[in-house]
């Protein structure tokens, strides 16, 4: 049973062969998107049925489409906004004001991150959960006084993962012992590919 979620890491693609054939992508360099409050993914598929004898179902097909990934963090710096959202950053030492545009054209990119999770006769256990490409569009946000009390509130991104070349668009990892291991894991599915 999984009872917690860390360490949420995300990688544009990468500027040479961002999508080698029948393979996962290559990454660009990988950043910690912030403190992990929460991960939910939706996937959606397409379907078809069509009827033969006796009016029962004689076919049924049923495809991946895409899938829905909120993901919502403790705060976002601004440099990591600029990098998943493609917005500007003003890039002045003495300032350091994002601008969300009309024409910002989010990229694509990989997220991933690890959880915890507590197996039979109370054994804790790791496990790496990765999206392979995907795409952040903004959430909006609700922004209120203080008043009687204080409502704490945090940012969020929603990404639309696809297949990529080979046709995976979610990978699990196995079990791992120990924390360190998960995070290998997923510094390894995101590791910066060599230039050229």
């Amino acid at each position: 049973m999984e009872y917690g979620a860390k360490g949420l890491m995300w990688a544009p693609l990468a500027a040479a062969n961002p999508e080698p054939a029948g393979a996962l992508p290559n990454y660009g360099k990988p950043m910690r998107l912030g403190e992990l409050a929460k991960v939910a993914d939706a996937p959606a598929f397409v379907e078809a049925t069509a009827a033969g004898d006796n009016n029962a179902t004689a076919r049924f097909i049923k495809q991946f489409q895409h899938c829905m990934v909120d993901a919502e963090v403790l705060e976002f710096q601004n440099e990591v906004a600029s990098a998943i959202f493609g917005c500007r950053l003003d890039t002045l030492e003495s300032k350091k004001n994002l601008h969300f545009n009309d024409a910002d054209n989010p990229p694509y990119g990989g997220l991933a991150f690890y959880t915890e999770n507590l197996l039979a006769a109370n054994v804790v256990k790791y496990r790496g959960i990765m999206y392979p490409k995907l795409k952040a569009s903004m959430q909006g946000k609700e922004y209120s006084t203080t008043g009687s009390s204080i409502n704490l509130s945090s940012d969020k991104a929603q990404f639309k993962a696809v297949r990529c070349n080979n046709g995976d668009w979610k990978i699990v990892s196995e079990f791992f012992a120990t924390e360190d291991e998960a995070i290998a894991w997923r510094d390894a599915m995101l590791k910066e590919a060599s230039p050229g």
